[in-house]
């Protein structure tokens, strides 16, 4: 049939169904597939509007001479010229639009290798090359050689400035590479790059522009390793006023020799040298009136900062410290204490190692490294640390104390004691040491054990709140709420900014049902850390209990808004949407908690009961037997499970739970099994 030509068509730049018009051109009605390759005439296609797709000709069954190809909107797609089935000569390609987007020579191009996002065949292109922006602003222009860019390209922006302009050559038979000199601009028209590749590689000087057409810097790359650039020789840049930024040289990619730097008034900043990439010497700074200053006058200015709790600053200072005089383990050791302060533990241990390289024999350092681990969780460097501490200074008090703490977060209660109790032995006076010995009997449930050795910190400092607060909290696990509460009350008098101690406070009131002064206390501790999730939690606990459900809901969401990972937030929550027969958000609420916690038998047990309340029953055992998994002896899960096989009609199974439950002391379901003479 006449639509076979379709297959011949090398080159397709739209789509549609087509038709070929016999009436004006010779027919092919009467070729087949098989004799296609002897027909010669010309030839036409339409789109189903009626309008033209191409013309061309055929001369023994392969394209020869000009061929046009049409958008449905009747504008010319292509056109160019076939010599024996080749692209050959002049060919120009459009956009919709009508916009030329390219225009150049084919020598025996088959129509394959279609460029990227454009569609044009590549294949045999030759010559000069032009492409265009849909917009009609020119985007590139170069050569071709047998199918390859070579030599000169050029390319724009689309708002019609330079973009880049370099020479283009082919290596390897298949490898295009930058070979020459080579220069960028910015889309405002502005040089932004000029330099010079070998072979693909930058090599010799290389010179950056900013936007504004200021310098920005200027330095001699070589390339080694095939493909790694480095800087080798001098080395300048600008500030973005135009005045210069920083001078050096470098030597196969490493600084060397006298570097200086400036201010963006024109002041210098800092001078000093390098060798192998490495400071070395004292280096002289000035600030930016010119007045010249010392590391020593920097690392007083970080104390001072320090000392007023100004970390950002003390870091900012102790750095400029640093960069004057690198060798200086001091600087280090307090830049890492700036960089605890601030709870970034990574940098503190960077900081202190560098100063553990420069003065191996500082106890005081490896202690300090020793803290920044155990905060970060890493006990046994912790330990490894503070114990090196200690063999270095076998008195170190503060260490044993350390090493104490970090053995108790491991739970090796024995080396805690033991480690505790010889700080104090090294210092009767260390009250931190008692405060820890103390925490640890609470850990280990001996409630009086922990009351003489807080008892013993107070003692010692009667004005550090530490002491009043623990002591507080053991009488809270005794339930001596009210001691507590006295307790607390008189470390708030020494530290009136703890939003822990408001916070215990707070419970200890909660567990007296004081829920007047329990809100106060919570309120107070947000008002102090406004993200304690714990506050608005235990807040919304106070609302559930006065039945102010509203309000309860509120503060569950913003304390999981704080922390997603709450799960008794999410477990409450569920709780007072249940009450309000909310029992759809009440099962999401539940699914969160025993999401964040699988093990969460009372939120299965709770689930079940919701979905029992919507007549879920088959959902309802699900949940309860999964209650039942995690704590085979929760008797209130087999009583509920057995209503549910109750109300889908499995009687034997509402048996069996109901004995399981009374065997289990619950008495509901005793009654009921000898109100219905079963024996359980």
């Amino acid at each position: 049939m006449i639509k076979n030509i379709n297959i011949l068509l090398m080159i397709s730049f739209v789509t549609g169904q087509s038709r070929m018009n016999t009436d004006r051109f010779t027919s092919l009605s009467t070729y087949s597939m098989e004799n296609i390759q002897s027909f010669s005439g010309s030839v036409s296609e339409f789109y189903d509007n009626g309008s033209k797709k191409l013309t061309g000709r055929y001369k023994n069954g392969l394209r020869n001479g000009k061929w046009v190809w049409y958008n449905e909107n009747g504008e010319i797609d292509s056109t160019g010229s076939y010599r024996n089935g080749l692209m050959y000569g002049q060919w120009i390609f459009y956009y919709d639009n009508g916009n030329l987007k390219a225009k150049g020579q084919y020598r025996g191009g088959n129509g394959s290798k279609h460029g990227q996002n454009n569609g044009i065949p590549i294949d045999g292109r030759n010559g000069r090359w032009i492409f265009w922006y849909e917009n009609g602003v020119k985007k590139e222009e170069g050569t071709y050689k047998n199918s390859r860019r070579e030599g000169l390209w050029t390319r724009w922006h689309w708002n019609g400035h330079k973009w880049y302009k370099g020479y283009i050559k082919t290596i390897n038979d298949s490898d295009r590479v930058w070979d020459g000199p080579y220069t960028a601009w910015h889309e405002n028209g502005q040089r932004s790059i000029k330099g010079t590749f070998k072979l693909g590689k930058k090599e010799g000087q290389w010179s950056y522009f900013r936007e504004n057409g200021r310098k920005w810097y200027k330095s001699y790359i070589k390339t080694v390793n095939d493909s790694t650039e480095i800087y080798n020789g001098s080395f300048i840049s600008w500030h973005n006023n135009g005045q210069k930024s920083v001078r050096g040289k470098f030597k196969e990619g490493e600084k060397t020799g006298i570097w200086t730097e400036w201010y963006p008034n024109g002041q210098k900043r800092i001078k000093g040298s390098y060798n192998d990439g490495k400071r070395i010497g004292v280096w002289t700074s000035w600030d930016s009136l010119g007045v010249q200053t010392t590391a020593s006058d920097w690392f007083k200015k970080g104390y001072i900062a320090f000392e007023n709790k100004i970390y950002d600053e003390a870091i900012s200072c102790f750095l400029k410290a640093i960069e004057l005089d690198a060798s200086d383990s001091l600087s280090y050791d307090h830049l890492g204490n700036a960089y605890q302060q601030l709870g970034d533990y990574t940098n503190a241990i960077k900081s202190y190692s560098v100063a553990i390289q420069l003065k191996s024999n500082s106890a005081l350092t490896y202690n300090n490294l020793g803290n920044a681990y155990q905060n970060q969780g890493d006990y046994d460097n912790a330990v490894k640390h503070f114990n090196k501490a200690i063999e270095l200074k076998p008195n170190f008090a503060l260490a044993y104390n350390n090493l104490g703490n970090a053995y108790q977060y491991q739970k090796y209660y024995n080396e805690a004691i033991n480690s505790f109790e010889i700080s104090i032995t090294l210092d009767p006076e260390n009250s931190d040491a008692y405060n820890n010995l103390g925490n640890l009997y609470i850990n280990q449930n001996n409630y009086d054990k922990a009351i003489e050795y807080f008892k013993k910190a107070i003692e010692i400092r009667p004005n550090d709140s530490k002491g009043y607060n623990n002591l507080g909290a053991v009488y809270i696990n005794k339930n001596y709420y009210t001691r507590a509460i006295k307790s607390f009350n008189k470390a708030i008098e020494l530290d009136l900014g703890s939003a822990d101690i408001f916070y215990n406070l707070g419970s200890a009131y909660y567990n007296l049902k004081n829920y007047k002064q329990a809100i106060k206390s919570f309120n107070k501790v947000i008002q102090l850390d406004p993200n304690n999730s714990d506050a608005f939690y235990l807040i919304g606990n106070i609302y559930n209990k006065q039945r102010k459900y509203g309000d309860a809901i509120k503060s569950y969401d913003t304390a999981i808004e704080l922390d997603p990972d709450i799960a008794d937030a999410y477990y409450n929550r569920g709780n007072v949407l249940t009450k309000q027969e909310e029992y759809i958000q009440a099962i999401k609420s539940y699914k969160n908690a025993i999401k964040i916690k699988p093990d969460f038998s009372k939120a299965y047990y709770n689930l079940g009961i919701a979905y029992q309340n919507q007549g879920k029953y088959s959902k309802a055992i699900m949940a309860y037997n999964s209650a039942i998994i995690i704590d085979p002896n929760d008797p209130e899960a087999y009583n509920n499970l057995a209503n549910a096989y109750y109300h889908i009609g499995n009687t034997y199974l509402q048996i069996v739970n109901y004995k399981k439950a009374a065997r289990l002391g619950f008495e509901p379901a005793q009654t009921w099994l000898n109100n219905s003479g079963y024996e359980w």
